[in-house]
């Protein structure tokens, strides 16, 4: 009498000569071969199958009698895989691969006699000797790498680990991308965007001082570079050692002028940069001790009549400065603690008559030393920035 089968489970234990793969990528393509199998009651079968194995290490198969699923760990390359459809229900496959090549063969030997076959099917559409699977550029016969992933391909890239740069026109070492003169062996950078490159450029960064006689020939702080609207002023400034910057080689155009800083400014502009006021004694506001930064400048700035505090005997030294307060301090330091300038007529849209620094802003700007902030205004309750302070002391000082 004829056995009664059970659906079971069959182990085989893969055996490879073939190559560690630490991605799919060496074993991602197109296989086929042989099945034949002793199975777990003896009566074998055999068939023909065909596999994709992909770059996600997902391994699937059909063959004559059922189909093959799996995956392929990218770490240790181990291979799950099951054929199901089988008289004894799901045989499972494990194994390793060791290395596998553009092309070859690869057995599963199992127990029982049964073995499972194949030899890959490499895909070269471009012909150009790299399987498509390994190939950056499957159609294209003169490139097959892209070190830098720029879309450009090794053989045809000037500079094939730069994704930024890929060409250069003139041959000069300098890609195109970051050469103000492509087409030009002699020339690379224009640093003031003049038009003009920095070989033959007498004044780089368009100072108003030669290159031969700056110190800082490309520009003196790393934040306010050439072709920003106060860079000349700025440079200015720096020139007559009024200042330093902010610290970080930048100067903090952005930032607010506080009222200490503005003593600062306005005591070098008036007596230049190498002026050292007399010692603090503490006694000018309650608000500024004697070793309080720029306290000093701030007592000397009272000294002189300029400033009286901000009321309560207080100078409040790290209030920002508006654009109306620094117009009277301004001109005071320009002509004298005694100077009343004439009697507004309205000149700005934002500044009425009556306001209280009306006359002085009105004045600031007969100087020529503001033109207001645009659209016939001047934003008299605005902060000062430290690049509008810059044009202020150039123009009030002459500097």
């Amino acid at each position: 009498m004829k056995p009664t089968r059970y659906l079971l489970t069959c182990v085989l234990l893969a055996t490879f000569t073939i190559a560690s793969a630490q991605d799919c990528s060496s074993v991602a393509g197109d296989w086929s071969g042989t099945w034949s199998d002793s199975d777990c009651f003896g009566d074998s079968y055999s068939g023909s199958w065909t596999a994709t194995i992909t770059d996600a290490c997902a391994f699937s198969a059909v063959d004559s009698f059922g189909n093959i699923f799996g995956t392929i760990d990218p770490t240790s390359g181990v291979l799950t895989a099951s054929l199901q459809g089988t008289e004894c229900g799901t045989l499972s496959l494990t194994g390793v691969f060791q290395d596998v090549f553009a092309s070859g063969t690869w057995t599963y030997s199992a127990g029982g006699g049964g073995s499972f076959t194949g030899t890959r099917q490499v895909i070269d559409s471009d012909g150009d000797g790299v399987p498509d699977n390994e190939d950056a550029f499957p159609f294209d016969p003169t490139e097959w790498a892209d070190s830098d992933s720029d879309g450009v391909g090794d053989n045809s890239d000037v500079f094939p680990f730069d994704p930024t740069e890929w060409a250069d026109s003139d041959s000069d070492g300098v890609g195109d991308n970051s050469d103000a003169f492509p087409f030009d062996p002699t020339e690379t950078t224009d640093t003031d965007g003049d038009g003009i490159g920095n070989n033959a450029d007498p004044d780089d960064d368009n100072d108003g001082v030669p290159d031969a006689q700056d110190d800082y020939p490309l520009g003196r702080f790393d934040d306010v570079r050439p072709g920003y609207w106060a860079f000349t002023f700025v440079e200015a400034l720096a020139r007559a050692g009024i200042t330093t910057g902010c610290g970080g080689n930048n100067y903090c155009p952005l930032g607010p002028v506080s009222r200490a800083q503005m003593a600062v400014f306005l005591e070098r502009g008036m007596n230049g940069s190498s002026y050292s006021p007399p010692a603090a004694t503490g006694n000018a506001f309650l608000d500024v001790g004697a070793s309080d930064f720029a306290a000093s400048f701030i007592e000397q700035l009272a000294s002189d009549g300029i400033t009286a505090g901000c009321g309560n005997n207080n100078y409040c030294p790290n209030a920002d400065v508006t654009r109306a307060q620094m117009a009277v301090f301004l001109l005071r330091a320009k002509h004298g603690s005694g100077y009343s300038p004439p009697a507004a007529t309205g000149v700005f849209d934002d500044v009425p008559l009556g306001y209280w620094a009306g006359a002085w802003i009105e004045q600031l700007a007969a100087e020529s030393i503001t033109a207001g902030c645009g659209s016939g205004n001047y934003c008299p309750e605005s902060q000062v920035t430290r690049d509008q302070m810059a044009v202020f002391l150039i123009r009030t000082f002459q500097l």
